[in-house]
């Protein structure tokens, strides 16, 4: 919930409303905040009794077709969670990017659940709704590559994908800031995974490999010769690095903290780092994994920003 706006629809809350019906001088009667007068928008509704409101340890929300009692509405079945909104801002979606994929594709897990997340120029082929139609006094979802909070938000999560600094962005936040991180090798903080990984690309094919190929991204080295070198833009498209990785033998990669080694072991192929010689394994998350860390957020993001 949004102070200033309506916890029901977003806009600005022109009302405020007791949620016990006759209990208004029962200075523990919570009060919230909604559009309208005691005729129109939200509020109205309220008081036609045809939205209630209860807390639980958070606000649930019932809405009804027809007025009803307050008592005979919280018998019934089919509460929902008054939440607030999650935002993206400031990233738009490119595939060729790990960190990218992994912040919309958080945004996309977080709608799938009912918890309304919005983004800028998302992956049409996933849920994620659109920016400009986010209501004020949502949750900002900043990577570790910007800089500051250039949105000025009241609520700001900094998702650590990366060593802080190393890519961009700060080396510290502000205590303000609620802090999470995609490993432990990158900063303290509760960890926060998504899948990002496209099963539906990346897989082994049997038969005959043609050969090696090799990575600098992150790391420091040079392209390797007499093999072919991937880079953000070869190839073009993720079906294509699929393809090649499935008939490479030897990723040779001077990246030790990157998702391509964890596609290309997907694929069959064996991956080396340089300069070092050391083979290198995936570790990928399970599903009941992701699954918990993202319950884990949601909880904490929703009970310190209701």
């Amino acid at each position: 919930m949004t102070p200033g706006y309506c916890v029901i629809c977003g806009r600005h809350g022109t009302n405020r409303h007791h949620v016990i019906p006759g209990e208004r001088k029962n200075p523990r009667n919570p009060i919230l905040e909604l559009c309208g007068s005691g005729t129109t928008g939200c509020h109205g509704r309220v008081h036609e009794r045809k939205i209630h409101f209860r807390y639980v340890g958070r606000w649930e929300m019932l809405g009804t077709e027809h007025a009803m009692k307050y008592d005979e509405a919280l018998a019934r079945e089919g509460w929902d969670t008054v939440v607030t909104p999650y935002l993206l801002p400031l990233i738009p979606y490119r595939h060729n990017s790990a960190g990218i994929r992994a912040c919309h594709r958080l945004i996309h897990e977080l709608n799938e659940r009912g918890y309304p997340a919005y983004a800028e120029h998302g992956n049409p082929d996933w849920h994620e709704l659109p920016a400009t139609q986010c209501p004020p006094g949502a949750i900002v979802i900043y990577p570790e590559v910007v800089h500051g909070n250039p949105l000025r938000a009241e609520r700001v999560v900094r998702w650590v994908l990366n060593t802080p600094g190393l890519l961009g962005g700060d080396k510290t936040y502000a205590p303000s800031e609620q802090v999470w991180t995609w490993s432990h090798r990158f900063t303290l903080a509760p960890i926060l995974t998504v899948d990002i990984m496209e099963h539906e690309l990346f897989f082994p094919v049997p038969g005959q490999r043609d050969g090696d190929c090799c990575y600098i991204g992150k790391g420091k080295g040079s392209p390797l010769a007499g093999m072919p070198c991937i880079t953000h833009d070869w190839p073009p498209t993720r079906a294509e690095v699929a393809s090649l990785l499935q008939r490479t033998e030897v990723l040779y990669t001077y990246d030790d903290c990157t998702s391509l080694t964890d596609e290309a072991i997907m694929c069959g192929a064996k991956v080396v780092l340089l300069p070092s010689g050391e083979e290198l394994t995936s570790n990928l998350p399970t599903a009941e994994q992701h699954e918990a860390r993202l319950q884990a957020f949601i909880k904490a993001t929703q009970a310190r920003w209701a």
